[in-house]
């Protein structure tokens, strides 16, 4: 029992020394260090006046065991020690000497552990005495230590040990970023930088705060450049998607356009049979049934790409597709039975203003195509990049939305003059009927789509109100 309360006391006090250990406070892990030294000396007491009882009474007895499990516990707490005094922030000299002590205290306590299982106390008590050695060299280590470890030096070791921890979460993210690239390049910058953060923290377990510095200056710089390389090669793919997606649009567009030809030349020849009011014909009917569900399938093939087109940033080229896929809705209804079966002026009249504007779309498609080409090949000829006009990371850069947004809008007005000349009676407030008024209205919707997008353009590229007017009107 003596001994079991003296290796409990003892066991306080070396758990005191690793914590001060941990701490750097040399001194405080010193004294605990000798306090610990004295109560084991109380234990090896205790067991030699142990050792003089029956050796069978002695294996059996549980104080042997309550002993033998006190020992193996203060084994382990001895290896804790040694693993927090490589942590100190000691300098390296002393840090090595007082980890040596500290690991022969450790095997020393083992052997004690070992002895005692076995019931040889006497031999149990040699161990002990060799620990209690070890310790005392730990002990003169560490307090050698302590007029040279600074207080600044410990908060610079705070500092750095912290910055580290910082780097090597960057580092984490990084290597995630570059897992997850598309057809990914070696950077060797970021192979660097885990072996540069490897060193620095290597260098502040052995306290040498100036290289582990000089490590972490290194991490960065390569983790900036292994960043940099990461983003030009994100805006090459980018931009090399980009350029797909351009040529699917404008294979798409260049198939909706030629079906419609398709439909349009369909919708004539039907329409030039038959005499003017005359009701289709069965035949027809089939016919005209059949051109309504292809522009209708085209309506919806155009309001597709339409929203593939905005998510890209490109609204004006959007709504072209969205004013052409309302078109062909219409076309489709008025052709079908809702319609009563509809083919002349008024139907084709809008077939050919799905066909400009398709047509309108290939071409702004075709001309920026151009554009990349020609700005690829310079970049080749000159050896440097240039970036996209005004900092752009879009489908289509501002200038070519704002020619078709034009083009557009010049339409609208030669459609309202267009309307106002065969209907000279809407000047006076009156519509002919329900059909010119829907006519009216799609100019309209048309008209407030330009205005509301040309606003937009004018607010994102800094341009002021027009004076006296706000946007609305």
């Amino acid at each position: 029992e003596k001994a079991a309360e003296a290796l409990k006391r003892a066991g306080e006090q070396q758990k005191a020394a690793s914590e001060n250990a941990k701490q750097a406070n040399s001194k405080d892990a010193a004294r605990a260090a000798l306090e610990a030294k004295s109560e084991l000396q109380k234990a090896q007491a205790a067991l030699e006046e142990l050792a003089s009882s029956a050796a069978a009474e002695r294996a059996q007895s549980a104080e042997q065991k309550a002993l033998e499990q006190a020992q193996s516990s203060l084994a382990q707490q001895a290896g804790a020690l040694k693993q927090q005094a490589s942590q100190s922030g000691m300098p390296q000299e002393q840090q090595s000497a007082t980890e040596k002590a500290l690991a022969g205290a450790e095997q020393s306590m083992k052997e004690a552990a070992a002895k005692l299982q076995e019931g040889k106390n006497a031999e149990a008590s040699s161990a002990q005495q060799d620990a209690l050695k070890k310790l005392d060299e730990a002990k003169q280590s560490a307090a050698k230590s302590s007029a040279k470890a600074r207080p600044e030096d410990q908060a610079r070791a705070q500092e750095l040990a912290d910055e580290q921890k910082r780097i090597r979460q960057e580092l984490l993210k990084l290597a995630e970023r570059n897992q997850k690239r598309s057809a990914a390049q070696p950077s060797p910058a970021l192979e660097r930088a885990p072996q540069s953060a490897k060193k620095a923290e290597e260098n502040l377990e052995e306290g040498d705060l100036e290289n582990a510095e000089q490590n972490e200056e290194k991490t960065e710089r390569d983790m900036k450049k292994a960043l940099e390389d990461l983003g030009q090669e994100e805006e090459q793919y980018q931009k090399l998607r980009q350029e797909e997606l351009l040529f699917k649009i404008a294979e798409q567009v260049r198939g909706i356009l030629d079906e419609h030809r398709v439909a349009m030349k369909d919708t004539s020849e039907i329409d030039a049979a038959r005499k003017t009011g005359e009701r289709a014909t069965h035949t027809q009917k089939l016919r005209l049934r059949k051109i309504a569900k292809a522009e209708e399938a085209l309506g919806k093939r155009s309001a597709e790409i339409s929203k593939a087109i905005l998510a890209e940033g490109s609204a004006v080229f959007a709504e072209l597709l969205d004013s052409a896929e309302k078109d062909l809705v219409r076309i489709a209804r008025d052709m079908g039975d809702s319609g009563e079966f509809q083919s002349g002026e008024r139907v084709q009249t809008l077939q050919q203003d799905v066909e400009q504007s398709l047509n309108w779309l290939q071409e702004a498609l075709a001309q920026e195509k151009e554009r990349r080409r020609q700005e690829e090949q310079e970049k080749q000829q000159s050896g440097g990049g240039q970036k996209p006009p005004g900092g752009q990371n879009k489908l289509v850069p501002d200038v070519a939305e704002l020619k078709l947004l034009r083009r557009m809008e010049v339409d609208i007005l030669d459609g309202i003059d267009q309307m106002r000349l065969l209907h000279p009676e809407i000047a006076e407030g009156k519509v002919p009927d329900a059909l010119i008024y829907e006519d009216i209205a799609r100019l309209a919707v048309r008209h407030q789509k330009t205005t509301e997008l040309f606003s937009q353009f004018r607010k994102r590229l800094g341009i002021p109100d027009p004076e006296g007017k706000k946007d609305d009107q």
